[in-house]
């Protein structure tokens, strides 16, 4: 039998722009959950994560001054809803689910400010609806 394998078709397939994220949007979703995991269990290692739902996204610009026609990225959120693997360093396997959230304010400004939550047992039903709320307390 196959070892599980990440499944992260449902974001890297979106018709949104994930260019805040990096080149490769899905490794910066698993590790900015990896870190998070590794916070409450130190050494904690995500082993597989399945994104199991259409993902929420919020972008927010402001008109650019010398072409009002176009508009320059100043903040952007997303939310995932997932189902993972970890691995604790005793051996020990969890099977999690929940939203992984992650919102960047500011980008225009040397200074972004960027931030991640992780909602566990919760759904995109739940969580997602707070995204826009976290993404404007980052301001």
């Amino acid at each position: 039998m196959d070892a599980p394998r990440d499944d992260l078709e449902l974001l890297t397939k979106a018709d949104h722009w994930l260019g805040w994220l990096g080149d490769q949007p899905g490794r910066a979703v698993r590790d900015g959950i990896e870190e998070l995991l590794a916070q409450q269990v130190e050494g904690a290692k995500v082993e597989w994560l399945k994104i199991t739902k259409e993902p929420k996204f919020l972008t927010g610009g402001k008109p650019l001054a010398d072409d009002p026609g176009k508009a320059q990225v100043v903040r952007a959120g997303l939310a995932v809803e997932f189902g993972l693997s970890v691995v604790r360093p005793d051996g020990r396997r969890d099977v999690l689910t929940g939203v992984f959230s992650l919102a960047v304010a500011r980008m225009d400004e040397p200074a972004a400010r960027e931030q991640s939550w992780l909602d566990l047992g919760e759904t995109i039903d739940q969580a997602g609806p707070l995204l826009e709320e976290r993404l404007l307390s980052l301001g």
